[in-house]
Parts: C-alpha cells; structure tokens; sequence
C-alpha cells in the first residue's frame, strides 16, 4: 500500500467503515429493543394475559408471534430471570450487551454475582461466555439445586366455580406432577364419555369394550404422589369454592392460598422463587 494511500483512505473504505458502524449501531438498537421485549413478556406473564386458552406464555408467544416452542420458552425464562437481575437487565437495555450474552448469562446469573457476571460479559467474546458458562453450569451443582428449588416453590394449583357452574382450575406444577396431572385428565375425560354414552343410549352396547385407563396407569411412576385435593375451609366465601392451595414436597398438607374473587377473575397462583 502506497503513502498517499494510507494517508487518504479511498472512498470505497470510508463507505465500509460507515457500514460496519451502521451494523453495530443498529445491533445495538435492537438488543434495546428486546430488552423493552423482555419487560412486557415479564409483565404480560405476571398478568397472565395468556391464559384465554393456553397453558402457558410460551405457548401463547407460540400462537402470536410465531416463535418455535422451544424458543418461546427460552424467551419467558430469560424475562422472569432479569426480573431479579437489575445489573444485567441495564446492560442490555443500553446496549453495553448483546442478548446472546445475556441470555448465556442468565443461565448462571444471581443478584448476587451478576456485577461480576457483567465484567466478564465486557471483556469477553459470545463464544466464550458460552463456553464458560456450560463449564460452570457442569461444575456448579448448586445452579441445578436452585432451578430445582425454584421449580418446587412455584408449583401452585387453584380451582373454583364460576357464576356459571364451570369448574376453572389453573395452576403451575413441575414437569413430572404435571404430566401425572394430565393423566389423570385425561382418565377422568374417559370416564365422562362413558358415563355420557350410556346416559344418551340407556346403557345400548359400547362399540369400544376396552375397560379404559387402570389406577396404575394414572398413577406416579417415581413414587412422587399426586397433590391431594384440600380445599382450605372459607367460611362466607361469597361463590362456590373449590379451593386454592399450594403444593409442598411429597405431598404433604397444604398452605392455603386466596381462592378466586367474586365474579370469576382468578387470583395470582403462581408463585415465583
């Protein structure tokens, strides 16, 4: 490269500096703007805007924006976690960092250690905060302890009648109470659709002679019971109660919570840790 080059930069190179300013000037903007993204998934699913008919935020961010599950999942994760991450929540909503290390961040993060987690974050590169984080994540057992603890915390269920009749129940329970939950559902919906077909044909032949779901079949395969329904008693209650109560580990009795308002609106059951 010649003198005069060095000393005067050719147009062409001023317009890929402009570029290359542009990129991550841009970049910057919308790290800001998925963090202002973050806050209103937070609050949406504090409000549990979601729940017109879906399980989960995820599943409504699914619907509505048309995120894969998986990343709909992800995305409701990193909210709730920067909600008690005010330090890194600030780096990414100026920009300081990008979402990709937040979100490796957070994976790790506490309030108490996210000063420390932020400096790394600076001095560091995507790649490897990743890479530290995963080694961590493998070396630090506590991190799982705490998801784990989280997990049991949250769990919660509700359910009342509203002015209708109908039965409303929401509620939040770990993976493996969920999934026995749901089986149980989905043998209690058995035994209605069969007590239905014999209340509308006088008790006619069943074309379907399989005798349905077996109490096995339904129950814990880990030996973790199923929550019990207790109602707590709610001398009065100005609507019909079910019940509000919260879970505690291998189905012990219940604290009971507020149960839902007059008028049918549930109550927040959903506890954070």
């Amino acid at each position: 490269m010649s003198t005069a080059t060095a000393l005067f930069p050719l147009p062409h190179a001023l317009d890929v500096d402009r570029l290359g300013d542009e990129i991550a000037r841009l970049s910057a903007e919308v790290d800001t703007a998925i963090a202002r993204l973050l806050t209103l998934i937070r609050e949406f699913d504090d409000q549990r805007g979601w729940s017109n008919g879906f399980r989960s935020c995820a599943e409504w961010l699914a619907w509505r924006v048309g995120l894969d599950i998986v990343a709909a999942r992800e995305r409701v994760r990193i909210a709730r976690a920067l909600g008690t991450l005010p330090i890194l929540s600030g780096a990414l909503k100026r920009g300081d960092l990008s979402y990709t290390k937040v979100r490796a961040l957070t994976r790790v993060a506490t309030p108490e250690n996210e000063a420390r987690l932020l400096t790394m974050g600076r001095t560091n590169t995507a790649e490897q905060i990743g890479r530290i984080v995963r080694g961590r994540r493998m070396l630090d057992g506590a991190a799982e302890r705490r998801e784990a603890k989280r997990q049991h915390e949250s769990r919660a269920l509700s359910a009342y009648r509203d002015e209708s009749g109908m039965v409303v129940i929401h509620g939040r329970l770990d993976p493996e109470g969920g999934a026995v939950f749901m089986q149980a559902l989905a043998a209690a919906q058995d035994a209605l659709y069969r007590l239905g077909r014999q209340r509308a044909g006088g008790r006619e032949a069943d074309t379907d002679d399989s005798p349905g779901p077996a109490p096995s079949a339904i129950a814990p395969r880990s030996g973790v019971p199923l929550p019990r329904v207790r109602p707590p008693v709610r001398p009065g209650a100005s609507h019909p109660t079910l019940g509000s109560w919260r879970t505690d580990h291998a189905g012990q009795p219940r604290t009971p919570v507020p149960s839902a308002p007059p008028g049918g609106a549930p109550g927040r059951v959903s506890g954070r840790a």
